[in-house]
């Protein structure tokens, strides 16, 4: 049935078959649209039910049509919220998908004689389910954003660590080089004192002798002073002088005691304050070796959340394509029950070309994921050649995609290119009898050549059920021919095909 959502008038609203709601389903997964498009379906769809019928008179089916009703309405109030550079919510989409799957249960019960009503409907819960396994994984990949984030916060807090690490080696260097100008220092100081208490010694046995000296001096005035009477006054003043000299060299004697005593005392500190700084020199040589150690477990501790990103950043794509997958599986177990049933529903030539072309635009895409995944790891090849588990996920995948785009892609337009079609353009028909119907087709061509190249470079030996080096010479041969033949004004670059034909002739 091809009737457009946006045209849709009341009669037509209640005239649907259940193979138009699970057509409109499966495209609503498969391609995005705006908030003015989802208005418009809305809008639409609440028209329809305000124009029902009247011989709907069933409980179950006027009960489904408010709750779309009310659906309907949340979802223009939510896109009227929404600023135009704004993207939709996924949320949004969901409640779309609910309103749609409430008006098609009202249809559902309006066709109560169809065989086929509640498996599609499963069908159709079974969609909504997988939307919100797509949620889950968008949110699974915004915690590895902020694990990320976090891991690049530490990384910058490792690098300020390093270099205050680096400022406190350098302080510890120059406390070091003063405490060695400082042990010099000390060790002159000790010479000097050790000089200035042997210049003591020479003083007080020059003031010993002096002494001795004085005392002879007295005996010797004693016996003039009998000898000689009229020296006698002269000889007692003299002698008053020696004994005067003989108190003040008894002084100065006790004043280098003292003086040799304070020398002694000052050696010792400068002993100890030698020591001290020694001690402190090996402390720093220690205090450095701790910076050092530090500075290199803040590397590694770097390196680490490096890593810590790198496997954030694999998670998400992961995350990713496994959203991407759950909705093509999902898809494909729909279509391939109307594909395996012809006799039993008996589509039109129409209708069947329809879903073959939705079958093909399915394995397209998954086609497609396989080659950006082995195009991601082939680049990487230092990562991919570590392990042999990474290198067969790698051969696997590539395999995959050849069948995807090669054979079963090509296989849902078999049909069609067996017709007779009346052209008198020769290249039209030459593209529609080799199965190019779009840029589509070409592009599937190429992507499964290099993948074939690949898996004979990583690894030639693998036990595959095709060869990989004669189909993708055929695929790169036929992407040739078309490229230099009925598509030579279209701008097709052969350069890299003829690069791959090339070598995998060579191999």
């Amino acid at each position: 049935m091809s009737v457009d959502i946006i045209n849709l008038n009341t009669k037509d609203a209640w005239t649907l078959d259940k193979h138009w709601i699970c057509q409109k389903l499966i495209s609503f997964f498969m391609s995005g649209f705006s908030g003015d498009v989802l208005r418009q379906r809305c809008q639409s769809l609440l028209s329809s039910i305000r124009e029902r019928p009247d011989h709907l008179s069933d409980k179950d089916a006027t009960l489904s049509l408010s709750k779309a009703a009310v659906t309907g309405n949340k979802i223009l109030r939510q896109i009227s919220e929404k600023s135009e550079s704004e993207c939709l919510d996924i949320r949004v989409l969901c409640d779309y998908a609910q309103l749609l799957l409430d008006f098609s249960y009202a249809i559902e019960i309006k066709i109560v004689n169809d065989e086929f009503t509640e498996d599609y409907k499963n069908k159709i819960q079974l969609i909504f389910t997988c939307t919100y396994l797509a949620v889950s994984c968008t949110y699974l990949t915004v915690f590895c954003t902020y694990l990320t984030v976090s891991c690049t916060y530490l990384t910058v807090f490792c690098t300020y660590l390093t270099v205050f690490c680096t400022y406190l080696t350098v302080a510890c260097t120059y406390l070091a080089v003063s405490c060695t100008y400082l042990t010099v220092f000390c060790t002159y100081l000790t010479v000097f004192c050790t000089y200035l208490t042997v210049f003591c010694t020479y003083l007080t046995v020059f003031c010993t002798y002096l002494t001795v000296f004085c005392t002879y001096l007295t005996v010797a005035c004693t016996y003039l002073a009998v000898f000689c009477t009229y020296l006698a006054v002269f000889c007692t003043y003299l002698t008053v002088f020696c004994t005067y000299l003989t108190v003040f060299c008894t002084y100065l004697t006790v004043f280098c005691t003292y003086l040799t005593v304070f020398c002694t005392y000052l050696t010792v500190a400068c002993t100890y304050l030698a020591v001290s700084c020694t001690y402190l020199t090996v402390f720093c040589t220690y205090l450095t070796v701790f910076c050092t150690y530090l500075t290199v477990f803040c590397t590694y501790l770097t390196v680490f959340c490096t890593y810590l990103t790198v496997a954030c950043t694999y998670l998400a794509v992961f995350c990713t394509y496994l959203a991407v997958f759950c909705h093509l599986d999902e898809a494909l177990e729909l279509l391939n029950p109307l594909c395996n049933t012809k006799e039993a529903l008996s589509p039109s030539p129409t209708e069947l070309g329809k879903v073959n072309e939705l079958r093909e635009c399915l394995y397209w895409r998954k086609g497609a994921l396989m080659y950006m995944f082995c195009h991601t790891a082939y680049h990487n090849q230092s990562r991919l050649l570590a392990t042999s588990t990474l290198k067969a996920e790698f051969v696997s995948y590539a395999t995959r995609g050849v069948k995807y785009l090669s054979v079963e892609m090509r296989n849902t337009r078999r049909e069609q290119t067996t017709l007779e079609y009346e052209s008198s353009d020769e290249h039209l028909l030459q593209l529609i009898k080799q199965g190019i119907f779009s840029d589509v087709n070409m592009l599937s061509l190429m992507y499964a050549a290099e993948m074939c190249y690949w898996i004979t470079l990583i690894d030639s030996d693998t036990d595959i059920d095709f060869s990989p080096k004669a189909i993708g010479q055929q695929l790169a041969q036929q992407y040739i021919s078309l490229a230099d033949g009925p598509l030579k004004h279209s701008s097709w670059n052969t350069e890299q095909a003829v690069n791959i034909c090339n070598q995998l002739q060579a191999a």
